[in-house]
């Protein structure tokens, strides 16, 4: 999937953040949790998790980092940031996936990555 910068990575979310976790809205149908670490390649990401419901993608995840500072720093530079033809927009998420234990693998379909 083809990931390329729209307006400069400027837009509809808070400048910072107090969570680890970015909910992310407006992913193609066809993306995966492979393409969700892909658009936040060179960021400290724990996990993504695309959302499913009854077995189809709704357009909207999670992206989970090792730190605030990381999530903040993503938020910054990749809200607003294309994927494929679509552009993602981002917001801080201080829920996350209710019950999403980064030790226990993923919910929600989603992927543990880098063997987290």
């Amino acid at each position: 999937m083809v990931v390329s910068s729209r307006n400069g990575g400027h837009g509809g979310g808070p400048a910072s953040t107090s969570t680890n976790c970015l909910r992310l809205r407006g992913l193609p149908y066809q993306a995966d949790e492979k393409d969700v670490a892909k658009f936040f390649e060179g960021f400290d990401l724990v996990k993504a998790v695309v959302v499913r419901k009854n077995g189809k993608p709704t357009g909207e995840g999670y992206a989970y980092f090792h730190s605030e500072a990381e999530a903040s720093t993503a938020l910054q530079r990749k809200n607003r940031e294309s994927m494929g033809s679509r552009y993602i927009e981002l917001f801080a998420d201080n829920k996350g996936l209710a019950g999403l234990n980064l030790s226990k693998g993923p919910a929600t379909g989603g992927k543990t990555l880098g063997g987290a």
